[in-house]
């Protein structure tokens, strides 16, 4: 599947490696040809490929292109997760990924606990959210 993208562009989240507003569809820079799920917050792109590699693309503010840089990305690049993913979700500053085995992995702005890993710190690294066995 390749990736469209239009519309704001301010933080190069429309992954066409310039941070210009797009008014009509065009093709996304991608580092996979068989892409399988994307998810767009209103500062970031995120997609996976067949083989559960995750890739972004617009703001790393907060860490949420998943990496120790904070400077915005206008191609994609490859999320460290450490497991293969299955599916991703992103809404404003945070990015939760549930990998092929059930793991959640989470990341970005952590301000209000909304990382679930007990603090209210940003993660720059895709960590893994422990889950109560009483919430299974």
């Amino acid at each position: 599947m390749a990736l469209v993208t239009f519309g704001a562009n301010a933080q190069g989240q429309l992954g066409q490696g310039d941070t210009s507003a797009h008014i009509v569809p065009s093709l996304a820079s991608s580092t996979s040809s068989n892409l399988f799920q994307v998810a767009c917050g209103s500062r970031s792109t995120f997609t996976i490929d067949r083989d559960g590699r995750v890739f972004g693309v617009g703001t790393a503010q907060n860490g949420l292109l998943g990496d120790v840089d904070d400077e915005h990305c206008t191609f994609a690049r490859i999320v460290p997760c450490p497991q293969p993913i299955a599916q991703v979700a992103t809404r404003g500053s945070h990015v939760l990924a549930l990998s092929t085995t059930g793991s959640v992995f989470a990341w970005g702005r952590g301000d209000d606990g909304q990382l679930g890993v007990g603090s209210s710190l940003d993660l720059k690294v895709p960590t893994l959210v422990i889950i109560p066995l009483a919430v299974k």
